[in-house]
């Protein structure tokens, strides 16, 4: 996501594309990444389109909807656009998740106290009941 940001950023302020993957993969980034960053560099200056060599480092770098939307943008011509919707989209998700983590805890308190009270009348009061209605 926040890689995504500055790309788009960088992109938007008519930085090369080359240019723009060489700052992005500086050495205060970590070091997988930074090599991932620097494999799909080196792609790109053999002549190979962006989504296409994104594609290839997708396990650790872009999701596929990602790459895709960055293939259709190519197609297009309007990756700086597709890129800033990108990061939007992907801050947004970032943000939900974490509301969902927040919230989630109390859904399965109650049900797991549901669970309980109905094992404890499974157990406790319905044998009261019939052992009162076979006397």
């Amino acid at each position: 996501m926040v890689v995504l940001r500055r790309f788009a950023v960088m992109f938007d302020a008519g930085l090369p594309l080359l240019r723009c993957l060489d700052i992005l993969s500086s050495p205060t980034i970590d070091s997988a990444f930074r090599r991932a960053q620097l494999a799909v560099k080196k792609e790109i200056k053999g002549s190979r389109p962006l989504a296409a060599t994104l594609n290839n480092q997708s396990h650790c770098l872009y999701s596929v909807l990602c790459v895709s939307k960055l293939r259709a943008a190519e197609a297009g011509g309007i990756l700086n656009v597709i890129l800033e919707r990108l990061a939007t989209f992907l801050e947004r998700e970032l943000e939900i998740r974490k509301k969902v983590k927040t919230v989630l805890p109390y859904p399965v308190l109650v049900l797991m106290f549901g669970a309980v009270m109905l094992i404890a009348i499974s157990i406790i009061v319905l044998p009261t009941f019939s052992n009162n209605l076979l006397t």
